[in-house]
């Protein structure tokens, strides 16, 4: 697996950094997060797992105010996504669907956009630039695509690769909480509150930020159901 670039090592630093400062002042008396067991014995629950859904509350945060919201994902095997986010976020209703090789991007400024898988897009709505459309499961809930993918999760950093992009998971001091990291653009994940579930636990708290860049996105997930069935008309695009 190649490197990180030698440029990200500062804000990769800044971002170990966060994350042991995160464990530090919310989950000192949490249970262990460690990647290792979370992608293996921790995901017990996905072993069968085809479809997921996620529901919880959402925060947007910029350098002008923070703004908070709901939302729902669903999950149909490594290349579908539905994402539907419910005001108030300076829209009523914010919506993205990754389908194979073709994702759909809307938002009350500029309706529906599409684009091909890989692309980037930016969302003038929050002031995010260069989204990802393809990464956004990944980052939601990297238990579903990492459980089943055959790698050797070591201690402490790992490195591996997801829709052609190189990531990065570090492991924070007191194994309460983790980093995943997108080599190329910084964006990157602090995963943390380990909840359990069935056989296993997830990480129920995950803020989504890019290095130098004012906005942070964090995900409370309140619920988690494993293979649920998919509403048709979460597919569709009115």
């Amino acid at each position: 697996m190649a490197d990180l670039p030698s440029g990200k090592f500062l804000k990769f630093g800044i971002a170990v950094c966060l994350v042991l400062q995160t464990a530090c002042i919310f989950i000192s008396q949490e249970k262990p997060l460690n990647p290792k067991l979370l992608f293996t014995v921790g995901s017990a629950f996905l072993d069968s797992a085809t479809t997921l859904a996620l529901k919880g509350d959402i925060d947007f945060t910029d350098s002008r105010t923070t703004q908070s919201g709901k939302f729902t994902i669903f999950i149909n095997g490594r290349d579908s996504l539905s994402l539907l986010i419910e005001g108030p976020l300076n829209v009523d209703v914010f919506r993205m669907i990754v389908f194979n090789d073709t994702e759909f991007i809307y938002s009350g400024k500029v309706g529906w956009q599409t684009i091909s898988k890989g692309e980037q897009v930016d969302v003038e709505s929050y002031g995010i630039e260069d989204l990802s459309p393809d990464l956004t499961g990944l980052f939601a809930f990297p238990q579903y695509y990492l459980h089943s993918s055959g790698d050797e999760i070591s201690l402490g950093e790992y490195q591996f690769a997801f829709s052609d992009r190189d990531f990065s998971l570090h492991q924070g001091q007191d194994q309460n909480g983790f980093l995943l990291m997108q080599a190329d653009s910084g964006i990157s994940a602090i995963y943390s509150h380990r909840h359990e579930f069935d056989r296993g636990y997830y990480p129920s708290v995950v803020k989504i930020y890019e290095p130098d860049a004012p906005w942070q996105l964090t995900l409370h997930i309140n619920k988690l159901r494993v293979n649920p069935q998919i509403p048709a008309q979460v597919w569709e695009r009115q």
